[in-house]
């Protein structure tokens, strides 16, 4: 049993020792941030390669079934309706194609 007049003494963190880890996680944040935006571009540019290779290589494999022949019509059923195929396909493919 307690005595009377004693207090309870409680663990826990003080304010000053949450203020720091606050600035520690705040500095950690502006360091990491303008890096990461800077990436960004350079993984969106990775990623659109990358999806302009796959619709290159469909594209040939349709060719290779049809003997070489591919229209317009074969296209549009391999990007289908994804519109991120559609975009990479105008921005990189289309020009590069040579349909007969």
């Amino acid at each position: 049993m307690r005595k009377k007049g004693t207090k309870k003494r409680y663990s826990a963190f003080t304010l000053l020792e949450m203020m720091i880890v606050l600035l520690i996680i705040s500095v950690l944040i502006l360091l990491f941030i303008p890096n990461l935006s800077s990436q960004k571009d350079s993984i969106i540019n990775k990623s659109d390669q990358a999806i302009a290779e796959t619709i290159i290589t469909e594209i040939e494999l349709v060719k290779f079934d049809k003997d070489g022949k591919i229209d317009e019509s074969d296209i549009e059923k391999i990007l289908g309706e994804n519109t991120k195929k559609q975009e990479v396909y105008e921005k990189y493919v289309k020009g590069k194609l040579e349909l007969p």
